[in-house]
């Protein structure tokens, strides 16, 4: 009977001791899942499924794409063709037709009218069939700077979730997008991820340079708002952009009053002033009134299921950087409460109701009235 060696022994205990994942598993045994970085939102891969069929309208050819070129006549031909790296698709007897920088629906004429002065009584058809990749540079306050490849349906958002995320200190709400040292394109990706507005999401074209800044200057908003905190401040900012970005009023809000702080360079004291739901706007104190801000507009804020006033509107006045607004929160002894209606009215069920204040006639009121 042969003895292990030494050597033999040692290499062992060290295979086991390292517990080799899949190799060594018992047959059947599933590995144990990868641990994701739970601060990373995962992001679709370069062309990664589409968001919708690619339109001629939109897309923009460039070298790398696919197409396929079908001549149906009596003898249908079949074309598998590329844009290459001069911007042009050589087509077997046809030739060569130019397509850089052409919109899809622009090249599919280009192409149609080049076939037909080569083959009579024929019909043309071309469709894409193969995304290009090329190289975008994610650049600034994020986790991950660096040269990502893209597609031409991919947006900012999948660049900066493949550079692992937003920083800490980053200013989302005004990415820069340049291409060939000019901005083309700028990505507010707040707005994007809260009310899905493409336009604030930019897709991606051929070496696009996004650069991330610094969150920079700041205005708060606190209270009884969906989403309190401090935001990037941009110059055009106003009171109806804030609380936009906050995500309006939660239920408990007591709208009817808005509170400013606001700090005037070179005072010590800071200004206080308030704003009303009926456009009214006055300083906390009669000295500070000449220092208030003259609104050009007034605004119906988001309400988010909050029961008030219809007619209600606020001053839309002009933020500066470090504001602070106050959204007061109802006291306990207003708070809503609720009370089932039936019987004999248009929509049974239950109401919210301001107690000591809400009317047996505004409940009804609010159920349909009586049939």
């Amino acid at each position: 009977m042969k003895q292990t060696t030494p050597v033999l022994s040692l290499l062992v205990a060290l295979l086991l001791g390292l517990g080799l994942p899949s190799a060594i598993q018992a047959q059947g045994e599933a590995a144990p899942p990868a641990t994701a970085d739970p601060n990373l939102v995962p992001f679709a891969g370069p062309g990664e499924g589409l968001e919708a069929a690619v339109s001629g309208l939109d897309y923009r050819l460039g070298p790398g794409d696919g197409l396929v070129v079908a001549i149906w006549g009596p003898q249908p031909q079949v074309f598998e063709v590329k844009v290459d790296l001069e911007g042009a698709v050589l087509i077997p007897t046809v030739g060569l037709v130019d397509v850089r920088g052409d919109l899809l629906g622009e090249a599919k004429k280009k192409i149609t009218t080049k076939v037909n002065r080569s083959y009579r009584g024929v019909t043309v058809t071309v469709t894409l069939s193969e995304l290009r990749r090329f190289q975008v540079h994610v650049l600034g306050q994020v986790r991950r700077a660096g040269t990502y490849l893209a597609t031409a349906v991919d947006r900012v958002s999948a660049a900066v979730g493949w550079s692992g995320g937003l920083g800490a200190d980053s200013g989302a709400r005004r990415i820069q997008v340049k291409n060939q040292g000019e901005i083309r394109a700028e990505a507010d990706l707040p707005r994007f991820f809260r009310d899905g507005d493409m336009d604030s999401n930019p897709l991606l074209q051929d070496g696009d340079v996004i650069v991330v800044p610094f969150v920079g200057k700041q205005f708060s908003i606190l209270g009884a708002v969906n989403a309190p905190g401090s935001y990037q401040f941009l110059p055009e900012d106003k009171l109806s952009d804030a609380l936009e970005l906050v995500g309006g009023f939660r239920t408990d809000a007591q709208a009817e009053t808005l509170e400013v702080v606001r700090y005037p360079e070179g005072q010590e004291e800071p200004l206080r002033f308030f704003l009303t739901g009926n456009g009214e706007l006055f300083a906390a104190e009669a000295g500070w009134a000449q220092d208030l801000p003259r609104p050009e507009t007034f605004f119906k804020p988001v309400l988010s299921g909050l029961e008030v006033d219809d007619n209600i509107q606020y001053p839309d006045i002009q933020l500066h950087p470090d504001d602070v607004i106050f959204v007061r929160s109802i006291p306990v002894e207003r708070k809503r409460r609720f009370v089932d209606v039936r019987g004999e009215v248009a929509f049974p069920g239950t109401y919210a109701i301001t107690e000591g204040e809400t009317t047996i006639s505004q409940v009804v009121k609010m159920a349909g009235g009586f049939t």
